[in-house]
């Protein structure tokens, strides 16, 4: 038994190795400027407004969550608007046209929002809305971003986290993810394992590693020889 250890796989191969990641989430209205940060983890102030006063009046408008609920209980708005509704603070993907969820689990003196991902003053926050449908479409598009990735379906194993709050959202579709990866990739007999994870880390693309939620991240390994070049295939 490991108690406060992280535990680290790595994966080397002369075989292709694809990634995807997949979330779901639109942006729908703008929160705000980060304009100061206690430290990396922590938003101090919004437009130069204290941070939970901010989100407390954006959460009040689009979720139905009353600004004094939000105020008495903002880790448990924040929990309840994600897994029932779906709305969720997002931050924008550099390199592409994607969306991360933020994940804010904790309230300090009643004023500043502490955050999984390091964040910096002038990063722009929106708020987000998944669908149960743009969270199955996520796992395709995380599929289809594998496949891109090694520029081919020809994968002899593949593995994914799906976090548990998609659970929350797409209910009993949620067990049929293994089925919605074969679809997408034309092969009901290649091997997919799945994980119900939760406080995931992805990474975009070829983007840094970002702490996240409400995401699917996989990993494929090919049947495809990293020396054997794309134009031969």
């Amino acid at each position: 038994v490991y108690q406060e250890a992280v535990i680290s796989v790595i994966l080397g191969s002369e075989l292709e190795i694809g990634y995807g990641v997949g979330v779901g989430a639109k942006p729908i209205a703008n929160i705000g400027m980060i304009t100061k940060m206690k430290d990396p983890w922590t938003i101090e102030e919004i437009n130069q407004r204290p941070a939970l006063e901010v989100f407390s009046e954006v959460f009040d408008k689009y979720t139905g969550f009353k600004k004094q609920e939000f105020l008495k209980d903002p880790g448990g708005v924040f929990t309840a608007a994600g897994l029932q509704q779906g709305y969720i603070p997002v931050l924008a993907e550099s390199s592409g046209d994607f969306f991360w969820p933020l994940l804010m689990p904790k309230v300090i003196e009643n004023k500043y929002i502490r955050t999984m991902t390091p964040l910096k003053q002038g990063t722009p926050l929106l708020l987000g809305k998944i669908s149960k449908e743009s969270a199955k479409q996520a796992t395709s598009k995380a599929t289809q971003l594998m496949i891109e990735d090694v520029d081919s379906k020809n994968f002899g194993f593949v593995l994914f986290f799906s976090c548990a709050c998609r659970g929350m959202l797409l209910g009993k579709d949620y067990m049929a993810e293994i089925k919605k990866i074969k679809e997408t990739l034309g092969n009901k007999d290649i091997p997919v394992f799945g994980i119900a994870s939760t406080g995931e880390q992805a990474f975009y693309k070829t983007g840094s590693p970002t702490g996240t939620a409400v995401t699917i991240t996989m990993l494929g390994i090919s049947n495809e020889s990293i020396f054997i070049s794309k134009e031969a295939r």
